[in-house]
């Protein structure tokens, strides 16, 4: 089978098998190696009769570990999800196993292991109907048993070459186990063969919850949303995914309370880790949570930050403190142009900082002239709000951001060696203001 494109991390969720104790992976040793140690904390647990692979892959430290009550009993299990470096022509790519102990009431041990390769050697068709729409140019997969739709998207994109349709989904081997707000989730990356019989990956993924079933510990897979998980809050009551899986821009989705919003925001995964930070913002008593996450990496707006609050009623809203709109129409720049004033000297190549309201001399702020070269005769003025970041400490949010000189005819600003840091004052429904705070240079 060829290969198209390079082959692409994505995700994929399916329906688990009754699990055994028994592993069922060809590319896996099956000696036994009788009590071998699963656990380096203070509590060992010892498994009987573990496959020696799986011993030798934790003595090398490839696993994650963990307790939470996975049966819903009021007790907590241990977990270990082991994972295995797997070569497959020439790239190295990671598969996982699912470990569930619990001890008895009466002392015993018993445990469980789950192995998706199983399940990926049957394509998971125990589970998933897949239904290929060539009118209109996309692919369904549907419960077996329901025939409830579990996803849909389109194939026309990723089949380069005219002429080509696709046949059927090939699930691939570098499947993920992960541990997400306390619940445990399986992912399978997956592509599409064409009428050539070529393989094409596809920026698409299932994602499915793994469950106990019933009162006995069968495993099972339970549809789970397509979400990626971006950022929760410390007591994980307000949590932030994106629902646009394996994409570089991500729109949001905001959760809490069980519900579930729609920010009608994007945020972009090549720039930056998102955060959120819980503190009473506006003195009224009341936690809020500040979210600040990146959607670009230009000069000016890059940066969202929004406040989710409650109201008198206690119901959820938030707040963008500064759209993009905002940027685009120059509202952040005044605000700090009310706050501060700036001279250019060309003679002796600086940039004077007063304060706008007492006239106090903040800052100068030199720029080196042999490295803006002609552009030099271009200067026109200075940017304050540029490359814009924000900062989230116990009670407070400060906008900081590095001024820059303009110029008539170049696109690209000339960064100076200082920063500019304000204070956000949130105002519940309403843009922020800001405050200055100080100005420095890097010197």
């Amino acid at each position: 089978m060829k290969t198209k494109r390079k082959a692409i991390l994505f995700g994929t969720i399916l329906i688990l098998s009754a699990c055994t104790l028994k592993h069922h992976s060809s590319a896996q040793s099956q000696n036994p190696s009788k009590r071998a140690l699963i656990s380096n904390d203070s509590s060992d647990i010892l498994l009987d009769n573990i496959d020696s692979a799986d011993a030798e892959a934790i003595k090398n430290g490839y696993f994650q570990e963990a307790r939470l009550d996975f049966d819903g009993d009021g007790k907590k299990e241990k977990l270990m999800i082991l994972l295995y470096p797997f070569h497959e022509n020439g790239t190295e790519t990671i598969q996982n196993r699912l470990y569930i102990s619990k001890k008895k009431s009466g002392g015993e041990i018993t445990w469980q292991v789950y192995d998706p390769a199983a399940d990926l050697k049957t394509g998971f068709s125990a589970y998933l109907n897949t239904k290929i729409d060539r009118k209109h140019k996309k692919i369904s997969l549907l419960w077996k048993d329901t025939g409830k739709k579990f996803l849909q998207f389109p194939y026309e994109e990723w089949l380069e070459e005219p002429k080509r349709v696709p046949v059927r989904l090939h699930f691939l081997t570098n499947t993920k186990i992960e541990i997400e707000q306390g619940k445990i989730y399986l992912s399978v990356p997956f592509a599409l063969i064409d009428n050539k019989n070529e393989e094409w990956p596809v920026p698409y993924r299932l994602k499915m919850e793994i469950k106990y079933q019933d009162t006995e510990p069968h495993l099972i897979l339970s549809s789970a949303e397509q979400l990626d998980f971006i950022v929760s809050s410390k007591d994980q009551k307000i949590t932030v995914y994106g629902a646009s899986p394996e994409t570089t821009y991500q729109n949001m989705v905001l959760t809490a309370d069980g519900q579930r919003y729609d920010l009608g925001l994007q945020w972009h995964t090549d720039y930056g880790e998102a955060d959120i930070k819980q503190a009473d913002y506006d003195g009224d008593g009341q936690q809020e949570a500040a979210f600040f996450y990146p959607y670009g990496g230009g000069d000016g707006a890059s940066n969202g930050l929004l406040v989710i609050d409650r109201d008198n009623n206690k119901n959820l809203f938030w707040t963008d403190l500064f759209p993009y709109q905002a940027w685009s129409d120059g509202k952040i720049e005044k605000q700090c142009r009310k706050l501060l004033n700036c001279s250019l000297d060309k003679k002796k190549n600086c940039v004077k900082i007063t304060d706008q309201k007492t006239g106090k001399k903040l800052l100068r702020i030199p720029y080196d002239k042999s490295q803006i070269g002609e552009d030099d005769k271009q200067i026109k003025d200075v940017f304050l709000s540029s490359q814009a970041s924000y900062k989230l400490t116990a009670d407070k949010i400060y906008m900081e951001c590095h001024p820059a000189l303009l110029f008539k005819n170049r696109v690209t600003p000339y960064p100076l060696d200082a920063t500019l840091r304000l204070e956000v004052i949130y105002r519940p429904g309403k843009s922020a203001k800001l405050k200055f705070v100080d100005l420095k240079n890097h010197r």
